[in-house]
C-alpha cells in the first residue's frame, strides 16, 4: 500500500510564524503620542525613542500610525513646555 495515498481527511501541521517586524510597536506609537498629550510628555519621548529605533522595520502599511504618533508625541511635548514656562513665569513674578 502507498504510504502517499490516504483515504481518510487529510491533516495539516499549523505552520508557526515568526513575526520579524515591529508593526506592535506603531500601535505603540500611536497610544504614546496620543498619551503625550492628554497627560505628560514623557511619553512622548518614549514614542519618539520607539520610533527612531524601529523606523526602518515597520511595515509600510503602518507608517501613517507611526507618523500620526510621531506628530502627537511632537505636540504633546511643546505643549508640555509651554505649559512648564508658564508656570516658571508665574513663579518668577511671584517673588518679584
Amino acid at each position: 500500500m502507498d504510504e502517499n495515498n490516504h483515504n481518510g481527511p487529510v491533516q495539516y501541521e499549523p505552520s508557526v510564524q515568526v513575526d520579524k517586524d515591529k508593526d506592535g510597536y506603531a500601535t505603540a506609537i500611536l497610544v504614546l503620542g496620543i498619551l503625550s498629550i492628554v497627560c505628560c510628555a514623557p511619553c512622548g519621548i518614549v514614542a519618539l525613542a520607539l520610533r527612531a529605533g524601529s523606523k526602518d522595520e515597520i511595515s509600510d502599511d503602518k507608517q501613517g500610525m507611526v507618523t500620526a504618533g510621531f506628530i502627537t508625541s511632537i505636540i504633546g511635548i511643546c505643549l508640555w513646555g509651554i505649559a512648564l514656562c508658564g508656570r516658571l513665569l508665574v513663579a518668577f513674578l511671584q517673588i518679584l
